[in-house]
Protein backbone atom coordinates (compact mmCIF):
# COMPACT_ATOMS: atom_id res chain seq x y z
CA UNK A 1 0.00 0.00 0.00
CA UNK A 2 2.86 2.50 0.82
CA UNK A 3 4.34 1.49 -2.52
CA UNK A 4 1.50 2.65 -4.16
CA UNK A 5 0.71 5.95 -2.50
CA UNK A 6 4.38 6.72 -3.72
CA UNK A 7 3.74 5.71 -7.35
CA UNK A 8 0.49 7.24 -7.54
CA UNK A 9 2.52 11.25 -6.39
CA UNK A 10 5.23 10.56 -8.70
CA UNK A 11 5.22 11.19 -12.76
CA UNK A 12 6.67 8.17 -13.95
CA UNK A 13 8.64 9.68 -17.23
CA UNK A 14 10.17 12.80 -14.77
CA UNK A 15 10.48 10.88 -11.26
CA UNK A 16 8.73 14.27 -10.38
CA UNK A 17 5.99 14.80 -7.76
CA UNK A 18 2.83 14.84 -9.95
CA UNK A 19 -0.36 17.72 -9.90
CA UNK A 20 -1.99 15.81 -6.81
CA UNK A 21 1.55 15.54 -4.80
CA UNK A 22 2.14 19.26 -5.23
CA UNK A 23 -1.63 20.45 -4.46
CA UNK A 24 -1.29 19.08 -1.46
CA UNK A 25 2.23 20.21 -0.38
CA UNK A 26 1.07 24.02 -1.35
CA UNK A 27 -2.12 23.10 0.67
CA UNK A 28 0.33 22.55 3.48
CA UNK A 29 2.01 25.66 2.52
CA UNK A 30 -1.04 27.71 3.32
CA UNK A 31 -1.68 26.21 6.55
CA UNK A 32 1.44 27.26 7.40
CA UNK A 33 1.19 30.74 5.98
CA UNK A 34 -1.78 31.22 8.09
CA UNK A 35 0.11 30.32 10.78
CA UNK A 36 3.55 32.53 10.46
CA UNK A 37 2.24 34.97 7.60
CA UNK A 38 5.39 34.55 5.40
CA UNK A 39 4.55 34.62 2.20
CA UNK A 40 5.22 31.87 -0.93
CA UNK A 41 4.92 32.15 -4.31
CA UNK A 42 4.01 29.69 -7.66
CA UNK A 43 5.49 29.55 -11.12
CA UNK A 44 4.23 27.96 -13.76
CA UNK A 45 6.65 26.63 -16.26
CA UNK A 46 6.13 25.65 -19.84
CA UNK A 47 8.42 24.63 -22.41
CA UNK A 48 8.75 26.28 -25.59
CA UNK A 49 7.44 24.56 -28.94
CA UNK A 50 7.58 21.34 -27.60
CA UNK A 51 5.25 19.80 -30.11
CA UNK A 52 8.37 20.63 -32.70
CA UNK A 53 10.52 17.97 -31.06
CA UNK A 54 8.07 15.72 -31.21
CA UNK A 55 7.31 15.78 -34.69
CA UNK A 56 11.03 16.21 -36.05
CA UNK A 57 12.53 14.35 -34.01
CA UNK A 58 9.92 11.77 -32.48
CA UNK A 59 8.82 10.79 -28.85
CA UNK A 60 12.14 9.68 -27.88
CA UNK A 61 13.51 13.44 -28.29
CA UNK A 62 10.52 14.85 -26.48
CA UNK A 63 10.90 12.25 -23.66
CA UNK A 64 14.52 13.54 -23.31
CA UNK A 65 13.55 16.79 -23.35
CA UNK A 66 10.99 16.62 -20.30
CA UNK A 67 13.57 14.81 -18.20
CA UNK A 68 16.18 17.12 -19.12
CA UNK A 69 14.39 19.88 -18.03
CA UNK A 70 12.37 18.27 -15.07
CA UNK A 71 16.39 17.53 -13.73
CA UNK A 72 17.80 20.82 -14.55
CA UNK A 73 15.23 22.82 -12.60
CA UNK A 74 15.38 20.36 -9.70
CA UNK A 75 19.14 20.37 -9.22
CA UNK A 76 18.45 24.70 -9.59
CA UNK A 77 16.15 24.64 -6.18
CA UNK A 78 16.40 24.85 -3.03
CA UNK A 79 15.70 21.08 -0.76
CA UNK A 80 12.32 23.02 0.50
CA UNK A 81 10.86 24.44 -2.65
CA UNK A 82 8.84 21.87 -4.84
CA UNK A 83 8.69 21.03 -8.70
CA UNK A 84 5.90 19.05 -10.58
CA UNK A 85 5.04 17.50 -13.75
CA UNK A 86 1.75 19.85 -14.02
CA UNK A 87 0.92 17.96 -17.39
CA UNK A 88 2.20 17.35 -20.76
CA UNK A 89 5.19 20.08 -20.85
CA UNK A 90 4.28 22.24 -17.98
CA UNK A 91 5.72 22.22 -14.47
CA UNK A 92 4.48 23.91 -11.46
CA UNK A 93 7.07 25.65 -8.45
CA UNK A 94 6.55 26.07 -5.55
CA UNK A 95 8.68 28.38 -3.37
CA UNK A 96 8.43 28.53 0.54
CA UNK A 97 8.41 31.89 2.52
CA UNK A 98 9.49 33.22 -0.81
CA UNK A 99 7.83 36.65 -1.95
CA UNK A 100 7.43 37.69 -5.26
CA UNK A 101 10.56 39.44 -6.22
CA UNK A 102 13.04 36.74 -4.78
CA UNK A 103 10.45 34.30 -6.97
CA UNK A 104 11.18 36.24 -10.09
CA UNK A 105 15.10 36.08 -9.22
CA UNK A 106 14.47 32.49 -8.52
CA UNK A 107 12.76 32.06 -12.21
CA UNK A 108 15.15 33.96 -14.25
CA UNK A 109 17.91 31.68 -12.72
CA UNK A 110 15.40 28.66 -13.64
CA UNK A 111 15.25 30.18 -17.14
CA UNK A 112 18.75 30.73 -17.98
CA UNK A 113 19.77 27.59 -16.83
CA UNK A 114 17.53 26.01 -19.30
CA UNK A 115 18.64 27.96 -22.30
CA UNK A 116 22.53 27.06 -21.61
CA UNK A 117 21.79 23.07 -21.02
CA UNK A 118 22.89 21.13 -24.16
CA UNK A 119 20.81 18.53 -24.92
CA UNK A 120 22.53 16.04 -27.38
CA UNK A 121 20.39 13.86 -29.64
CA UNK A 122 20.81 11.92 -32.91
CA UNK A 123 24.29 13.65 -33.16
CA UNK A 124 22.67 17.11 -33.14
CA UNK A 125 22.63 20.07 -29.90
CA UNK A 126 18.73 20.65 -29.74
CA UNK A 127 17.95 24.57 -27.92
CA UNK A 128 15.39 24.05 -25.77
CA UNK A 129 14.31 27.16 -23.69
CA UNK A 130 11.40 27.78 -21.58
CA UNK A 131 8.82 30.08 -20.27
CA UNK A 132 7.32 31.19 -16.69
CA UNK A 133 5.01 32.85 -15.04
CA UNK A 134 5.34 34.38 -11.42
CA UNK A 135 2.74 35.03 -9.06
CA UNK A 136 2.71 35.24 -5.32
CA UNK A 137 -0.36 33.22 -3.21
CA UNK A 138 -3.20 35.23 -2.48
CA UNK A 139 -5.72 34.65 0.49
CA UNK A 140 -8.22 36.03 -1.15
CA UNK A 141 -8.07 34.06 -4.01
CA UNK A 142 -7.12 30.78 -2.33
CA UNK A 143 -4.77 27.61 -4.52
CA UNK A 144 -6.63 27.23 -7.70
CA UNK A 145 -7.12 31.10 -8.53
CA UNK A 146 -3.17 31.97 -6.68
CA UNK A 147 -2.37 29.05 -9.54
CA UNK A 148 -4.06 30.73 -12.60
CA UNK A 149 -2.84 33.89 -11.86
CA UNK A 150 0.65 32.51 -12.29
CA UNK A 151 -0.68 30.71 -15.66
CA UNK A 152 -1.98 33.71 -16.96
CA UNK A 153 1.44 35.34 -16.57
CA UNK A 154 2.55 32.48 -18.44
CA UNK A 155 0.13 33.03 -20.86
CA UNK A 156 1.30 36.19 -21.56
CA UNK A 157 4.95 35.02 -21.96
CA UNK A 158 3.92 32.82 -24.60
CA UNK A 159 2.07 35.50 -26.32
CA UNK A 160 4.60 37.85 -26.64
CA UNK A 161 8.14 36.12 -27.40
CA UNK A 162 8.59 33.49 -25.41
CA UNK A 163 12.16 32.07 -23.18
CA UNK A 164 11.24 34.83 -20.50
CA UNK A 165 9.72 35.16 -16.92
CA UNK A 166 6.84 37.38 -16.73
CA UNK A 167 5.64 38.09 -13.43
CA UNK A 168 2.14 39.00 -12.56
CA UNK A 169 1.33 42.09 -10.98
CA UNK A 170 -0.51 41.64 -7.91
CA UNK A 171 -2.62 45.35 -8.55
CA UNK A 172 -3.91 43.68 -11.98
CA UNK A 173 -6.12 41.02 -9.88
CA UNK A 174 -9.75 42.48 -10.29
CA UNK A 175 -13.31 42.66 -8.24
CA UNK A 176 -14.04 39.35 -11.01
CA UNK A 177 -11.14 37.52 -9.67
CA UNK A 178 -12.19 37.89 -6.23
CA UNK A 179 -15.37 37.01 -6.44
CA UNK A 180 -15.23 34.28 -8.60
CA UNK A 181 -12.87 33.11 -5.59
CA UNK A 182 -14.76 33.24 -2.85
CA UNK A 183 -17.92 32.01 -4.53
CA UNK A 184 -15.27 28.51 -5.20
CA UNK A 185 -14.08 29.18 -1.29
CA UNK A 186 -17.61 29.03 -0.15
CA UNK A 187 -19.01 26.52 -2.28
CA UNK A 188 -15.55 24.07 -1.20
CA UNK A 189 -16.25 25.41 2.71
CA UNK A 190 -19.95 24.09 2.49
CA UNK A 191 -19.25 20.91 0.72
CA UNK A 192 -15.85 19.69 2.12
CA UNK A 193 -16.60 15.77 0.81
CA UNK A 194 -16.67 17.31 -2.84
CA UNK A 195 -13.64 15.19 -4.51
CA UNK A 196 -11.28 18.05 -4.87
CA UNK A 197 -10.46 19.17 -9.04
CA UNK A 198 -7.45 17.69 -10.84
Amino acid sequence: NQQLQIISRIDELTKLPNRRDIREKIQNEIYRYERTNRNFSILFVDIDKFKDFNDKFGHICGDLVLKTVAETLRDQLRKQDVVSRWGGEEFLVMLPETPLQGASLVAERLRRSIENRKIEFAGQQQHVTITLGVAEYDKLLGMDHSINLADRALYNGKQTGRNKVVVFDPKDITEDDLKAAQEELQFAAQNPDTEEKT
